[in-house]
């Protein structure tokens, strides 16, 4: 499943990869395997700013689907609700199902911007979760990676049916 992972190329300019690609440890979503990694622009000081990117691969179609809703836009720490920005146009051409929203949540404290998207491709459900702003990413660099995850999982899905 690794090689479904976003590449470390379609984020901006120096970023890295500081976490994984690794297991998620715990099944704790019903999936039968699970990977996730961690991005982090330049200068990451281990506070706001690093992007999560999980892969989590269930038994089939009918169960990743059935698990869809349970993935991301949780109501902790919110400010303002989960909406899709009002400059958002992108919509997947290869997921099943996928879903973009950003809201502002309070971190010990301070006010960050927080845009998540969920998408299912078959028994595959991407999950990523970025801050969006000065210390992190911008919308166009989130629809870049999100454009790339996409065109990982055409190939690998137009592949697999062959």
């Amino acid at each position: 499943m690794t090689e479904l992972m976003p590449d470390v190329s379609v984020f901006p300019q120096g970023w890295y990869v500081c976490a994984g690609p690794s297991r998620i440890p715990e099944l704790e979503r019903g999936e039968s395997e699970s990977w996730y990694m961690g991005f982090c622009p330049e200068g990451f000081d281990g506070q706001i700013g690093a992007t999560q990117y999980e892969l989590l691969r269930y038994r089939n179609e009918v169960e990743a689907g059935r698990r869809f809703p349970r993935h991301g836009f949780l109501a902790t720490d919110l400010v303002t609700p989960w909406q899709v920005p009002q400059t958002w146009s992108y919509e997947s051409p290869v997921a099943d199902d996928f879903k973009v929203a950003c809201a502002d949540v309070n971190i010990l404290g301070v006010i960050y911007r927080s845009c998540q998207a969920v998408g299912q491709y078959r028994e595959y459900i991407s999950f990523l979760n970025s801050y969006v702003g000065p210390q992190s990413m911008t919308l166009g660099d989130l629809e870049r990676v999100l454009i790339a995850v996409d065109d990982k999982m055409a190939l690998y899905l137009r592949e697999g049916s062959d």
